[in-house]
């Protein structure tokens, strides 16, 4: 999924992956999510729920608001 952010370009989501941890070869510890849901919290702000490409854990991101 891309999301386009404030009227900007798409882009693909990156969020820390809370299984691995781990960094990529990059430097950077975010990883692409896989299957990224957006979904509404509780309290109105956005978010984004996915899987890591690598390892298959969990990832969440929230998204600004537009």
């Amino acid at each position: 999924m891309e999301i386009k952010t404030r009227g900007k370009k798409t882009m693909k989501l990156t969020a820390l992956c809370m299984k691995c941890r781990t960094t990529d070869p990059e430097g950077s510890k975010s990883r692409v999510m896989v299957n990224p849901v957006k979904e509404t919290l509780r309290n109105g702000r956005l978010g984004a729920r996915g899987t890591c490409a690598v390892c298959g854990g969990k990832m969440f991101k929230f998204l600004p608001k537009e």
